[in-house]
């Protein structure tokens, strides 16, 4: 049976799972049912991350699919960290 239910609030903690700071709202599943997810990882440099979690299986739970899931592909952002910082944002023009 499928539920919208989504599990406790910040029951994952995605920096200590996958180095992520947080993930988007908007998880795309396949027709498999693989999930991905994007999320920003300042640990690694200033880097978007895309996130697989498998699909689940008959007997699987939230818990083992989460901690299965990997990090597959790693863009880097356009900033670095120091041009974040010394980023004056009423001067700034992209």
């Amino acid at each position: 049976m499928r539920t919208l239910e989504t599990g406790e609030k910040g029951k994952y903690d995605t920096m200590k799972l996958f180095g992520l700071n947080s993930l988007s709202a908007h998880p795309l599943t396949d027709e498999n049912g693989v999930t991905y997810n994007l999320g920003p990882s300042i640990k690694t440099g200033l880097r978007y991350n895309l996130l697989r979690i498998p699909p689940p299986s008959p007997n699987s739970t939230t818990d083992e699919l989460i901690k299965r899931g990997k990090i597959i592909a790693s863009v880097p952002s356009r900033y670095t960290l120091t041009n974040l910082l010394l980023i004056n944002p009423a001067t700034h023009t992209k």
